[in-house]
């Protein structure tokens, strides 16, 4: 690394369970640009740095209990990563589409001028991109500002059919106790169908039929080690929760700007 130095600013590192296939594949999808790449004796990625515009991402592997993909957390995020384009945006989320990224988000116009979109990465990693369309004052967005009713865009108050049959789903899934705690589990690590049926004392048709129902909601995906097609494996799918998570935070600020807005209004009749 002699010959290579970073400069003053910030940097973001997401971690991956296989770092070496989310390096290429954030090349192909949102078109990051290789920066240094370094691998060790068993030719596995070490660490590796990509680059957007000005900015620097960290491509790295899980290297302890505290640094996890979103894929072995149930597709649970602590972070977002936010990336401004200057090129087209709708242009970008179908070549992200197109390389098997989850369209969390449509790209839509937001009230502060922004077009933005989310995609969800094939680990669960959850991207937002943003192109400004058009400039707005900055006593325009103030939140005392706006009219009552453009508090949220349009979608976060009505999810659109997919959204809401998605939504459906997920929460018709974990209404069940049950399923819940097989969730629970699973979000510790993936298990086979013997030892759910184990830790929630469950006789193997009961945990059959919750299994059956987590898949069908897209919440469990179920696969087969190479040693034995007959055993039967279970995980979180990656991204499942993040029509949910939109959900829940969308609603959660759409009740913050109400409130906002509310007082502002209160204060401005004072």
């Amino acid at each position: 690394m002699a010959d290579y130095s970073r400069p003053a600013g910030l940097a973001s590192a997401v971690c991956y369970q296989d770092a070496k296939a989310a390096f290429e594949w954030l090349e192909q999808a949102f078109g990051f640009e290789p920066l240094m790449l370094l691998l060790d004796e068993q030719g596995n990625l070490a660490h590796s740095e990509m680059k957007f515009g000005a900015s620097t991402i960290m491509i790295g592997n899980e290297w302890s209990a505290m640094h996890k993909s979103p894929k072995s957390l149930g597709g649970l995020n602590t972070q977002t990563v936010h990336v401004q384009l200057e090129t087209d945006i709708d242009l970008h989320c179908e070549r992200a589409r197109n390389a098997g990224a989850v369209i969390a988000q449509e790209p839509e116009t937001q009230f502060y001028g922004d077009r933005t979109y989310r995609a969800v990465d094939p680990e669960g990693h959850i991207w937002t991109f943003g192109q400004t369309v058009k400039e707005v004052s900055r006593r325009r967005v103030g939140q005392g500002d706006r009219p009552h009713h453009e508090a949220l865009p349009l979608s976060a108050r009505a999810p659109s059919p997919r959204r809401a049959k998605a939504l459906d789903a997920t929460l018709a899934a974990l209404a069940d106790p049950q399923r819940r705690r097989v969730i629970d589990l699973l979000r510790e690590r993936p298990r086979r169908a013997g030892e759910l049926a184990d830790a929630l004392d469950l006789a193997a048709p009961a945990l059959s039929r919750h299994l059956r129902a987590l898949k069908q909601s897209g919440l469990v995906e179920e696969s087969h080690p190479d040693f034995d097609a007959r055993v039967r494996i279970y995980a979180l799918k990656a991204g499942a929760m993040s029509e949910l998570k939109t959900w829940v935070d969308e609603t959660e600020r759409m009740w913050a700007d109400q409130l906002s807005a509310f007082k502002a209004h209160v204060e401005k009749r004072k």
